[in-house]
């Protein structure tokens, strides 16, 4: 890895591609440093920062595009990578070299630090998040730069390629900016031995509800639950005693009618009897006569 470094660093200062980076980065940084500190007599290097954000997505693909495509160009990708040295040690010496190269523009910040403090010391902690910042935002440009160097021959393909994405990714920036995004918490809560789930959302920049009311609110949903559970069997208790009450009609009037024709039979019975006895009776006279 060291070696890779060392040949990328050499090239980046034998080449005029350091040198016009490092050029127009310091242009840029010393217009936005004397339009927005010196002129107004301001100490809040912030201004500065906030320009450099948006100055760097177009300086980084000077660095990023020539790293893999001119390797790729020249054919030299296939000695590179069966030399002793592993790919990730390749990728890493290149990607140092280009963070150091990144490194030494921003450098120049650190001089209208010092040249502030001479005046009036500024806010150390505010100049240190903004440095930390446009640190990482470089670290990022400098890896996508060269993932996309890496899919092409050409430095202009990866050099326009590497920007377009950037632009986008601004434009979407700036879109959801000052959209707030929903915040979602699940707590799962053991109830008659299974695992309940109980979501909680709120929105970015807002307070998150603590511990307490998130307990406060499961209890007043367990409640809600055991309230709505009792409702649906107090709705379902009529429906099953009018079905019972309809199924039993039939049998009560059966009932009725078996009531109604006893009283019928014991009535018939004696006129029954009667008539049987009247009949032998007869039979009995006609014999004789024979």
């Amino acid at each position: 890895m060291t070696a890779i470094y060392q040949r990328e660093m050499r090239s980046y200062l034998t080449s005029a591609v350091g040198y016009v980076f490092l050029a127009v980065f310091y242009a840029i940084a010393g217009y936005y440093f004397f339009a927005t500190s010196l002129v107004s007599n301001s100490t809040d290097l912030s201004y500065v920062f906030s320009n450099l954000f948006s100055i760097v997505i177009f300086l980084v693909p000077m660095l990023t595009m020539r790293l893999f495509s001119e390797e790729r160009r020249q054919k030299t990708e296939q000695a590179l990578f069966t030399a002793p040295v592993s790919f990730t040690g390749v990728v890493m010496g290149k990607f140092l070299a280009c963070l150091t190269m990144y490194l030494l523009g921003m450098g120049v910040t650190l001089l209208y630090f010092l040249v502030m403090c001479a005046f009036q010391i500024p806010d150390v902690a505010v100049f240190c998040g903004n440095f930390l910042g446009l640190f990482l935002l470089g670290a990022a440009l400098c890896a996508i730069g060269i993932f996309i160097s890496s899919l092409t021959e050409s430095q202009v393909i990866a050099a326009v390629s590497v920007i377009a994405a950037l632009c986008i990714w601004l434009a979407l920036r700036k879109k959801y900016k000052d959209k707030p995004l929903t915040v979602t918490y699940t707590a799962l809560v053991k109830e008659d031995g299974r695992q309940v789930p109980y979501e909680f959302s709120w929105l970015s920049g807002e307070t998150p509800p603590t511990d307490a009311e998130m307990k406060a609110e499961i209890e007043r949903r367990r409640a809600a639950r055991a309230a709505e559970k009792t409702a649906q069997a107090e709705e379902k208790a009529p429906e099953t005693e009018e079905s019972g009450g309809a199924s039993g009609v039939p049998e009560q009037r059966e009932a009725e009618a078996d009531t109604q024709a006893a009283p019928e039979e014991e009535q018939a019975a004696p006129a029954q009897e009667a008539a049987a006895d009247a009949a032998e009776k007869d039979g009995s006279d006609a014999e004789p006569k024979e």
